[in-house]
């Protein structure tokens, strides 16, 4: 049977084989067919049906995050946290306005709209008037609206603003007024109006005097329950060259073109200097006067800058010339490539971490830090950095893990901070005994800076005492109060006294002599006024978690499905 099987099949071999080959290339035909609904062929992006559009199809998709880019930096600046979520929500307002049948803008109403827009706007006049609608400055952006750095032609500008107008009409008919409880209208009334008379005494953490002796279980207990503060950082050991700005600086030369157009692409860099003679009498200014004034500086600012790039340009050329040419560090041919290109190899004195990069490296310390804790082994060289002196390039020579020290190589530090933390806790508690001995002679009659003296006096520690003139919040500046002296009114009402806070390491209680509370009821002209504030934020608010919903359920129909 075997012997007929193997005469039959050699007798027949091409037409079997051929058979066999016929399937075999209809099966890859039917599998890679991209037509046929077989094999991958057929894959495609999963739709996301999302208010009219898929956000599968990447041409929707960056229709709807194009068109939410150039609606934020219009309205915002492009301030926003999430520039997606921001643009889903647009289209889920759009999607509303059709719902709720709301018209198109009118020509006036897109007119009013683009005035009202904040990138429109000029600067505040000298006199504290407010700024006027920019239309050069809306013309420019409206015929070249790639200034705004999206990707927009002028017709689709205009459709988004038209759009953003109908959003800003759906909103408000959704918003409607808002609503306000007299309770949270008082509350903002006495933040902003109350009237306080003020007495603070701060006491002087350098008149403290204590005396600490920690044991050493004392110190091994603190160092146990604070391991992680000790943990030593990993660490890189590295040397390099520089290649100095002031080498370049010889050979460049400026025209008075360029000059003058850094200074008009830069003008907040180079103030005037102050005027001699008084405003009223000094002559007026042209943007040529003020240029003329300062056009020695623009030119060294300018001078210098260039040298930095040619300092970066030569840097960078040796570093790639070092790599492309695997040129190794300690060679040879790295010495003379070094001295070809007027480097010379200098030595790092200590490893460092990515937090204590050594001054000599200038300014760039993230710079430095980020190259070098990004070399390795395999990896030995850097690019170039710019330092603002030069450029340099970073050789790596080890790595040292992170690792946590043993209690005698760091006991020092340890006694240090225990120390430290100690002397705080007995300051607070210090702060605590003060306040109940000044409270209780306020009782007695005392003035506030009576008591404060004597209870610092008997305590052996100085005390300074100062009386803040009558002021509210709402027209308080810097030099009146500080922002823990604010803090600090959230809880006191007239005659209380506060905890001690830490300021600048000293202690300081906050007394209110009086407090004089505003007019709480609606007959007082900013009770209106915060009132509809109020109103309108509850709404917006509102319409915030309306919008957020919709975008939500939206994407949650085509979400994938969970087991």
């Amino acid at each position: 049977m075997i012997t007929w099987i193997q005469k039959t099949f050699q007798q027949h071999f091409r037409i079997i084989f051929l058979v066999l080959l016929a399937g075999v290339i209809i099966s890859f035909i039917f599998i890679t067919n991209t037509s046929g609904g077989f094999g991958r062929g057929d894959f495609k992006a999963a739709k996301r049906p999302f208010f009219g559009l898929d956000l599968g199809n990447e041409q929707d998709y960056s229709l709807v995050v194009r068109d939410g880019t150039v609606s934020a930096t219009l309205m915002y600046g492009g301030r926003i946290g999430d520039a997606v979520q921001f643009s889903f929500g647009r289209r889920a307002m759009l999607h509303t306005a059709d719902q709720l049948r709301v018209p198109r803008p009118t020509d006036a109403e897109v007119k009013a709209h683009i005035q009202g827009l904040p990138i429109f706007m000029g600067s505040m006049g000298e006199t504290g008037a407010m700024p006027a609608f920019n239309a050069e400055l809306y013309n420019t952006i409206r015929q070249n609206p790639s200034l705004l750095g999206v990707t927009c032609t002028p017709g689709d500008f205009g459709r988004i603003i038209a759009e953003d107008a109908r959003i800003a009409a759906t909103t408000k008919l959704l918003a409607g007024p808002g609503y306000v409880l007299p309770s949270e209208v008082q509350q903002i009334l006495k933040q902003a109006d109350t009237t306080w008379t003020l007495q603070t005494a701060t006491i002087e953490r350098a008149s403290f005097k204590t005396t600490i002796t920690p044991t050493e279980s004392d110190l091994t207990a603190y160092f146990d329950s604070h391991r992680a503060t000790y943990t030593i950082r990993p660490r890189v050991r590295v040397s390099y060259v520089e290649i100095p700005a002031a080498l370049h600086a010889a050979g460049i030369t400026l025209t008075d073109a360029e000059v003058r157009a850094y200074y008009d692409a830069n003008p907040a860099r180079f103030p005037k200097p102050a005027a001699a003679a008084p405003a009223s009498m000094a002559a007026p200014t042209t943007p040529d006067s003020d240029y003329n004034l300062v056009k020695p500086q623009v030119e060294l600012a300018l001078r210098h800058q260039r040298a930095l790039d040619a300092a970066n340009k030569a840097a960078s050329d040796l570093a790639y010339k070092l790599y492309t040419d695997k040129i190794t560090p300690g060679s040879p041919e790295f010495g003379r490539t070094l001295i070809q290109n007027n480097a010379t190899i200098n030595a790092v004195p200590i490893d460092f971490s990515e937090n204590d990069v050594p001054p000599q490296f200038g300014a760039n310390r993230p710079g430095i830090a980020r190259e070098a804790f990004s070399l390795d082994a395999d990896n030995r060289i850097s690019n170039a950095i710019n330092t603002g002196n030069g450029s340099v390039i970073l050789f790596w020579e080890a790595s040292i893990p992170a690792r946590e020290p043993d209690f005698a190589e760091v006991r020092a530090q340890v006694e240090t901070d225990f120390i430290a933390q100690e002397t705080q806790r007995q300051f607070t508690e210090l702060g605590q005994r003060l306040k109940t001995q000044i409270q209780d002679a306020l009782k007695t009659g005392s003035t506030f800076e009576q008591a404060a003296t004597k209870a610092a006096t008997d305590a052996g520690v100085t005390a300074t005492t100062k009386t803040i003139p009558p002021f509210t919040l709402r027209t308080a500046t810097a030099e009146t109060i500080d922002g823990n002296i604010a803090a600090a009114l959230e809880n006191l009402a007239q005659g209380d006294l506060s905890d001690m806070g830490i300021v600048s390491g000293d202690g300081r209680f906050v007394y209110a002599q009086t407090c004089q509370l505003p007019d709480l009821t609606e007959a007082n002209p900013d009770y209106t006024l915060f009132a509809t504030q109020i109103a309108t934020r509850n709404a917006m608010t509102a319409i915030g978690q309306y919008q957020q919903n919709l975008v939500d359920a939206e994407l949650a129909k085509s979400a994938p499905a969970t087991r």
